[in-house]
């Protein structure tokens, strides 16, 4: 349905005939506009062609991020499989009972469930490739700074999770190369002025569905107000998860793992390591930053 009220712009559509619509419908334009696009030319046929490209642009931004670790083709397209797969491998194990491991957090990786995460996805990927790049590149310009903010907008409008978890990612690699740099802090600072006003402008027509649209959509949708006694009672859950055996345990792992890559200079990039080891450390930030900052939430177990 939604990819044809974008297609009509009709984003107050009646489906009964009997009750007329009077408020907006928020749609998540930015996850569901490119299928509309090729809706236009292609109809039903446009899922099969775009799930087709979607696949080839997952394998070609995870093989760049790839190279820029240091692994050849072979490595690569190798770890790209297994990635592709493993959802699907999880998936199945989830089914079969044996462990209390939640293997439903890994099934949202990457498949064709259009649009999350077919397309969500690959604007998460996308980020975490541009955080890489721009951790890498000594210098960044005006140019780099905008193609961060048309994607964190995607990400915002289409998933704010994935959206969450990037900023805080750009905002720790942006402090780690200026903070010392006064020159180079107010330059680039300019730099992330503007972008920041880019996706006010990119993510705006969005908060407008938002802003007038009703609430018993939004309640539809499984959004309730954070006041501060919901925030503390969430808070403390994640801190009591934060510091159990369980998590703890896949820290210390992850962490070694870290520390053995960067040892391993000669085979890897350091830089890269370190963006996706900082990512890691984002990722757990995330719901705390959100939780704290945000008078709503819907799915706080997508963190």
């Amino acid at each position: 349905p939604y990819i044809l009220n974008i297609l009509e712009f009709n984003f107050s559509p009646d489906y009964l005939d009997q009750y007329k619509s009077e408020t907006l419908i928020p749609i998540p334009i930015y996850s569901i506009f490119i299928h509309s696009f090729f809706f236009k030319f292609f109809n039903l046929y446009s899922f099969l062609i775009l799930e087709f490209i979607s696949l080839i642009i997952f394998f070609l931004i995870l093989l760049n991020i790839f190279k820029r670790i240091g692994l050849n083709n072979t490595w690569s397209l190798l770890l790209i499989m297994i990635i592709f797969l493993i959802p699907s491998v999880f998936e199945n194990l989830s089914k079969l009972n044996f462990t209390q491991i939640n293997f439903n957090a890994v099934s949202n990786l990457y498949s064709f469930r259009f649009p999350r995460p077919l397309i969500t996805s690959l604007y998460f990927f996308w980020g975490l490739y541009l955080a890489i790049n721009y951790f890498l590149n000594k210098k960044n310009t005006l140019k780099d700074y905008i193609i961060i903010s048309i994607c964190l907008s995607l990400c915002f409008v289409s998933y704010y999770y994935h959206f969450v978890n990037l900023v805080i990612l750009f905002f720790i690699l942006f402090m780690t190369k200026y903070s010392n740099n006064k020159k180079l802090f107010i330059e680039n600072s300019k730099y992330l002025f503007l972008s920041i006003l880019i996706f006010i402008i990119l993510i705006s027509p969005f908060l407008i569905l938002l802003y007038l649209s009703h609430n018993d959509f939004a309640q539809m949708m499984g959004v309730f107000d954070l006041n501060l006694e919901r925030k503390v009672e969430l808070l403390v859950y994640l801190l009591s998860k934060i510091f159990s055996i369980k998590f703890f345990s896949i820290f210390l792992l992850i962490t070694l793992f870290f520390l053995f890559l960067l040892k391993s200079a000669n085979f890897f990039d350091k830089k890269t390591i370190l963006t996706i080891y900082l990512f890691f450390i984002s990722s757990f930030i995330s719901p705390f930053l959100f939780i704290v900052l945000s008078p709503s939430v819907s799915e706080i177990y997508n963190f």
